[in-house]
């Protein structure tokens, strides 16, 4: 899924059916936003973000956890809310108050940071699950298990490995918007349980924790539902059968013509020739041979390229002849590609010779 859509401006009505509050206590509790929208006469953008707003009474906390896997903490600030003006004001306690206007809409709560152009965060109202004590048991579950995932805001089932060094990886997919799911980490606020997935990816509100499975909910456009359960570890390939030299059986073409014709009595690879020993994978194609460190996920359908623009190849089959695989080349294209075994490394050749 597009993290960023562009919406025509008719959409703007949502924003202009304001609620009265009904009481003091109407908004308090725990909030979770769903996007940022900003817009302008041509179009609107909405943003998917992550920020829990916190309400009690006149006082008020916001935490953005955007940055939180490169900043490695979370932004906070605390607030006054005047709710007869319909404010909210940050910086309370400092010179430099700045306060911005607030209102219902349907079941959200927008916090208006400009008029024109309009720029907003909406937030929902949390229900309550109150699984903050079960922070350790989910821990355990996601790091000792291997774990199917379902969730509406991708098309196809995800095969994960939670490690305790808060990194993941999805072994079933090479898609790129999956490869970016390489993080998480479980937060805790006001007894709500929270997994937060990489960067770019979702947090996700617990709503049950049963023995094999957990169900979660998000939304951004709409309510999304997921669930994590407990599957069969399963070794698929045995990272052994690696170890050797595997050359590519047809030559990637692309960009062949735009080799320099001084560069025609080079030595040169017309098919990637890769070199597996236990902790390095060597890669000679082309003009050049680069090396990078490389593991196999716990199933071994995963290999795992740390310091080439590779990445990632999916292993489809693999036996004492043959290895198939699935990659996204450097140009984002998703590909299937199949590599040789060889006794010794091909000699290489020159442009001249090989056109």
């Amino acid at each position: 899924m597009n993290r960023h859509q562009f919406f025509i401006i008719s959409i703007l009505v949502l924003f202009t059916i304001p609620i009265v509050l009904k009481g003091q206590e109407s908004i308090d509790g725990l909030w979770k936003s769903i996007y940022n929208l900003e817009s302008n006469t041509d179009d609107s953008v909405i943003n998917y973000t992550r920020i829990i707003l916190k309400i009690d009474g006149s006082e008020g906390e916001l935490q953005n956890y955007d940055r939180y896997f490169s900043e490695k903490k979370v932004f906070t600030n605390r607030l006054k809310i005047d709710k007869e003006e319909l404010t909210l004001s940050f910086y309370p306690d400092s010179g430099d108050i700045k306060t911005y206007k607030f209102k219902t809409v349907d079941t959200g709560l927008d916090i208006i940071f400009n008029e024109d152009p309009l720029q907003i965060i909406r937030f929902n109202k949390l229900q309550e699950y109150n699984l903050g004590g079960k922070k350790e048991e989910l821990f355990d579950f996601l790091t000792n298990n291997a774990i199917k995932g379902t969730f509406e805001y991708y098309d196809e089932d995800l095969e994960m490995e939670f490690h305790p060094d808060s990194t993941m990886l999805v072994t079933n997919s090479v898609k790129s918007y999956l490869t970016i799911l390489n993080k998480w980490t479980l937060l805790e606020n006001n007894l709500e349980l929270f997994i937060y997935l990489s960067d770019f990816g979702p947090m996700v509100q617990m709503t049950r924790i049963a023995p094999g499975r957990i169900d979660f909910v998000d939304e951004f456009d709409q309510i999304y539902n997921g669930y994590f359960e407990k599957t069969s570890p399963e070794i698929k390939f045995d990272k052994n059968k690696l170890l050797g030299i595997w050359e590519q059986e047809k030559p990637d073409t692309t960009g062949f013509s735009s080799i320099p014709a001084k560069m025609g009595d080079r030595e040169f690879y017309p098919q990637e020739v890769w070199e597996f020993s236990e902790i390095k994978a060597v890669k000679h194609h082309r003009f050049f041979t680069r090396d990078t460190d490389w593991e196999t996920s716990k199933n071994g359908e995963l290999i795992i390229l740390e310091s080439t623009n590779d990445g990632y190849f999916r292993i489809l089959s693999l036996d004492d002849k043959k290895l198939a695989v699935e990659r996204r080349t450097i140009y984002g294209e998703f590909i299937r590609d199949t590599f040789l075994r060889r006794k010794s490394l091909p000699k290489p050749t020159t442009p001249n010779k090989y056109f």
